[in-house]
């Protein structure tokens, strides 16, 4: 056989030689693809799960202790205390001496008609709740109102009655009024005369009554 016949058959195996070669590259490629999509995709329910804890982590809590703790300032009880109304009347007016013409005390307040220490031909009306008074509302006095008779109508909270006193009176009065039961709902205070009368009043949901005291706390009388 000649050598140009030689070539002629050797063509063929040749190209299919390099066609091989080209395919077994390129399947090669195709698999390493195939394994880094593979890769990727068996990784993505890692990332996505990462996504996922980052996007619901839990916020950070805050601990009560953080803050201090507030204290709550103890009720009123002008029965158990009832010079706090004159500490507070002062803290309110300024007044001193302090002359009212009547005054009022239940557990959680007081009421009371003052002489304005700043104008003392007039008498000025105050309520007080909890701890802290109201604003003030005129009273009439008459027509010609004059310093001595607002003298005789008022008293001094200080110099004509020790109000520390009256917690035994109220204390002592369920006992006077002979009432099974009875509580004391108020106690009132008046000039009378040339001193102070206090008046305690008691009361159960059937019955009610009073008891008066002079200013050092002597029973004038009960009524039930």
């Amino acid at each position: 056989m000649n050598r140009a016949a030689t070539l002629i058959l050797a063509l063929p195996l040749m190209t299919l030689g390099c066609d091989f070669d080209a395919w077994t590259k390129r399947s090669k490629s195709e698999r390493r693809s195939d394994q880094t999509h593979e890769s990727d995709e068996s990784d993505e329910p890692s990332r996505r799960s990462k996504r996922k804890a980052t996007a619901q982590a839990p916020e950070p809590t805050i601990s009560l202790s953080a803050f201090p703790a507030t204290e709550l300032p103890p009720p009123v009880n002008y029965f158990a205390t009832p010079q706090d109304i004159l500490t507070r009347l002062r803290e309110k007016t300024g007044c001193k001496p302090c002359r009212v013409t009547r005054l009022s005390v239940r557990p959680d307040g007081a009421w009371l008609q003052l002489q304005d220490p700043r104008e003392p031909l007039n008498l000025d009306e105050y309520s007080l709740l909890g701890r802290h008074f109201n604003e003030p509302r005129p009273v009439k006095v008459g027509s010609k109102p004059t310093l001595e008779k607002l003298r005789n109508l008022t008293f001094d909270l200080e110099q004509d009655i020790n109000l520390a006193s009256l917690k035994g009176m109220i204390e002592a009065a369920p006992r006077h009024s002979e009432i099974e039961g009875a509580t004391v709902s108020h106690a009132s205070l008046s000039r009378d005369g040339d001193g102070v009368v206090v008046i305690v009043h008691v009361e159960t949901p059937r019955r009610s009554g009073h008891i008066r005291y002079s200013a050092n706390g002597k029973v004038l009388r009960v009524h039930n």
